[in-house]
């Protein structure tokens, strides 16, 4: 049985899609530029793991939706990776063409792996660089698997253990601490997409170039 605290909580994130739909509404009126694009699959992709997030807490599958987690903090940070860029456009080309992002040099010259990313956005977002490390345990096996199936039994030394879809051993808490995540790497997520929808629809006059 889900908290109500929890299907509050979900029901606040899945609110969410309407400023996805607004977005890209504001966003795709006339497209004219590489980043549309890139934009337009970004809103598509959060979306969806949005979506399927919220699905699989309600269906007390928290492995599954922390796993989720990460992939979205994925989309921010890659979408983000823009604004490094000496170009945009160009590196929206790039992604479009199937590159990596990982492989794309920022205005520096420097490799834009998930770690330089998550470096570059945690001064502005602190919890970025936690959010990243603590969920990436799950899309890998690792501990997090293992002690998600069991915990400390009533008698000393023992352990139980549970193989079923269903969490067993998750805490309301533990829910709320993951919906909060991709509550916060969402909004960061639609700042920058609104940044770009802004900046298209006002573009700087040569004076300020």
């Amino acid at each position: 049985m889900i908290d109500p605290s929890v299907k509050a909580a979900l029901e606040e994130l899945r609110s969410s899609e309407q400023l996805h739909s607004d977005l890209g509404k504001f966003l795709l009126e006339i497209i004219h530029y590489p980043m549309d694009y890139l934009a337009a699959g970004v809103l598509n992709r959060s979306l969806a793991l949005i979506s399927g997030f919220c699905t699989l807490i309600e269906n007390e599958n928290f492995v599954a939706a922390a796993a989720l987690v990460r992939l979205q903090l994925d989309t921010c940070l890659r979408f983000a990776a823009a604004w490094l860029t000496k170009d945009p456009h160009q590196f929206a080309l790039q992604v479009l063409a199937g590159a990596e992002v990982r492989r794309i040099k920022d205005r520096d010259g420097r490799p834009m792996t998930d770690a330089y990313l998550v470096q570059k956005l945690t001064p502005e977002y602190p919890w970025v660089a936690t959010v990243y490390k603590h969920t990436s345990g799950y899309i890998h096996l690792s501990n997090k698997h293992i002690f998600s199936a069991m915990r400390p039994g009533a008698e000393d030394r023992t352990v139980e253990i549970k193989i079923a879809v269903k969490d067993q051993f998750v805490t309301a808490d533990d829910y709320l601490e993951a919906i909060g995540a991709v509550s916060e790497i969402t909004k960061v997520l639609l700042d920058y997409v609104h940044g770009w929808g802004y900046t298209k629809r006002n573009p700087p006059s040569h004076s300020e170039a």
